[in-house]
This record gives C-alpha cells, structure tokens and sequence, in this order.
C-alpha cells in the first residue's frame, strides 16, 4: 500500500498546492511586485515538484500521472488569479508581469491593425529556443526551477493578456477566446518537459535510457503539443483575430 501511496493523490496536498498558488500569485501581483512574483512562484512549485516526485518515485507512471495534474491544477489557478486580477486591477498590475505592458499593448495593436501576431517563434526565434533550453536542459540541471521559472513566466503573460483583452474591448467576448490555443498548447508542453527533466535530480536516477525506456509517452507528447502549438501560431492568428473584431 505504502509502495503505491503519491502525495501528488493526496487531497489535503493538492489542496496545499491550491493555497500556495492563490497565495504566491494574488498578493505581489496586486502590488506590482515582478520579481517577488515569479520567485515566489518558482520556489514554492519546485519545493512542491520535488515533493511529489520524490515520494512518488515508487509509484511509477501513475505516480509521473499525479504530478502532472499537480501541475495542471497550479497552472490553471495561476491563470484565473492573474487573468482575474488584470482584468479587475486596471494599471495597478501591470508592473507584476515582465514585459506585460508591451505585450498586451502589442496584442491590442495586432487585433486591429495588420501587424504581425507579436512574441511568436518568427518573429523571437532566440527568445523561443532560450524557453525551451529552460524547460529542458534548465530543468535537468536545477530539479526544475529553471524550467518552472519559464512556465511560470509564460502562464503570468498569457493569463495578464487575456485579462487586458477582456477589459479593454467593448463588445462581449468570452474568457475562453483570450485564451490563445497556441499559448495554452506551448504551456501544455512546458508542464510535460518541466517534469520530465526534473525527474532525475529528486529522484536519483540520471539514466538517459530511463526517459525513453519508461517515459517516452510523456517525451513524444510534449513534443507533439509543441509542434502543434508552433502550427497553430503560424496559421491561426488570423482567423482567431476574427472572434474579436471584424475584420471586412
């Protein structure tokens, strides 16, 4: 029984991740705190990601499984807590988010004007291949911090620009439209690469034949979702321009 026991299943720990996620996030970014935003954010969720994999470590797949929604659920609570505190804080947030400001301001720029669909891998080819270095090579080497680090950043500037686009267009528009597919397929990816590579450091198996041997699912997945997310940021900007404004 003990073998097969993950704290990732556990209820009372999953809803300690809920409570450090709604914690680390909504205090500094509600006051304009950047950097103590995404340190907070990073150092917990690693603490938490070593915690789960090293006592999971026994329980195999299904274990790898339970962290992955730990994740998820950190993931999605970040979002609706940043997204949430964009839309409703006005400028107060915009100093909480590196490079936000610009960014949303670029979006908005992009739904009515013909500008290019900004920070995609066309046109910040370095800045992508630097994320996903992180996400990998990063994760590998810290236990995940370094990748955590970039998922975190990436999450914090999807979710404040869905709540800028949401408080800034006049007509209705649905939470789930900010959300950009592309984005949320890249942040998919990033939770796959994050826990796959930080796996070895908790639990002390450095093999490179024990990624392909017993977690090539989760590798071959990852880097489906991400080519996938680079698909559909090269096609459809476009047409899910057309959601928000008309564009005849």
């Amino acid at each position: 029984m003990n073998s097969e026991y993950s704290v990732a299943r556990d209820p009372l720990f999953l809803a300690a991740v809920a409570v450090f996620a709604i914690l680390t996030t909504i205090i500094p970014a509600f006051f304009g705190q950047a950097f103590l935003l995404i340190m907070l954010q990073s150092v917990t969720l690693t603490i938490l990601l070593g915690v789960a994999l090293r006592t999971g470590s026994a329980g195999g797949a299904d274990a790898m499984g339970a962290t992955l929604r730990m994740l998820v659920l950190w993931v999605l609570i970040q979002a609706l807590v940043i997204g949430w505190v964009a839309y409703a804080a006005g400028d107060r947030v915009d100093g909480a988010i590196r490079g936000g400001f610009d960014l949303s301001t670029s979006t908005l720029e992009w739904l009515y004007t013909d500008v290019a669909y900004p920070g995609t891998e066309q046109t910040t080819p370095v800045s992508r291949l630097i994320e996903f270095l992180a996400v990998t090579v990063g994760s590998y080497v810290s236990g995940g911090l370094i990748g955590i680090w970039t998922l975190l950043q990436t999450v914090n500037q999807t979710a404040f620009v869905s709540g800028k686009l949401l408080a800034n267009l006049d007509q209705g528009v649905s939470v789930l439209v900010t959300f950009f597919p592309w984005s949320m397929l890249r942040i998919a990816a990033f939770i796959g690469f994050v826990a796959l590579f930080a796996e070895p450091m908790w639990t002390g198996n450095w093999s490179p034949a024990r990624i392909w041997t017993q977690r090539r699912t989760l590798l071959l997945t990852s880097l489906g979702l991400l080519i996938l997310a680079l698909l559909l940021e090269y096609m459809l900007p476009g047409p899910w321009r057309s959601l928000f404004v008309n564009t005849e």
